[in-house]
């Protein structure tokens, strides 16, 4: 807290490198096994480090900036407190999303995906009565006697819901969202059609 911020990353990188990591001993390890464990155990604390560093470097400067400012608060008290609003601006934010979510927002999703579903003509049968939209997706993307167009739509979709440039929280929404607009495009399984 008493180095300015173009020092910051030097000292971290000095504190690190004299840091001692814990050895584990295993009789049952080979000295190359161990040694490779210590390497990965080593690259997965430098990755969290770097990580934290990085999320915290904005507020850290913000903070430093306050200090420069007005030199007779603390950078500590400056830090928590830019955190502390950080945190409340955070819930706030996650409140109106799950507000907008509640009215409006989930019927609006499952009518986008339902209307993705017809325009890309994906099957309106489940192979399997009550299949997710996972193994539904899985099936149409494996069976060869769909339109090579159908299987890339299925993919398509599967790539979607996969997705990790999104919170946890948005994607058990849009795989929710998916799943009911199934429920609503394709109804029961194949011999279930086939008897109507």
């Amino acid at each position: 807290m008493q180095l300015p911020p173009s020092k910051w990353a030097a000292a971290l990188q000095q504190a690190y490198a004299q840091a001692r990591m814990p050895t584990i001993h295993n009789a049952s390890q080979s000295p190359r096994a161990a040694k490779s464990g210590d390497t990965t155990l080593s690259r997965t604390v430098v990755r969290i480090v770097v990580e934290l560093f990085a999320a915290l470097t904005p507020y850290l400067i913000l903070a430093w900036v306050i200090v420069a400012f007005d030199a007779t608060l603390p950078f500590g008290i400056a830090l928590s407190a830019i955190l502390v609003a950080r945190f409340f601006f955070a819930v706030l934010d996650r409140i109106s999303a799950t507000l907008v979510w509640v009215f409006g927002g989930r019927a609006n999703s499952i009518n986008w995906w339902l209307r993705f579903l017809r325009q890309n003509n994906l099957p309106t049968h489940r192979a399997v009565p009550r299949d997710s939209i996972d193994n539904y997706l899985y099936r149409i993307q494996n069976d060869t006697t769909m339109s090579t167009d159908v299987r890339l739509s299925a993919k398509e979709i599967a790539t979607l819901l996969e997705s990790e440039d999104i919170g946890m929280l948005t994607r058990i929404r849009r795989r929710a969202a998916a799943q009911a607009a199934l429920e609503q495009h394709a109804h029961g399984s194949k011999s279930d059609s086939s008897s109507h």
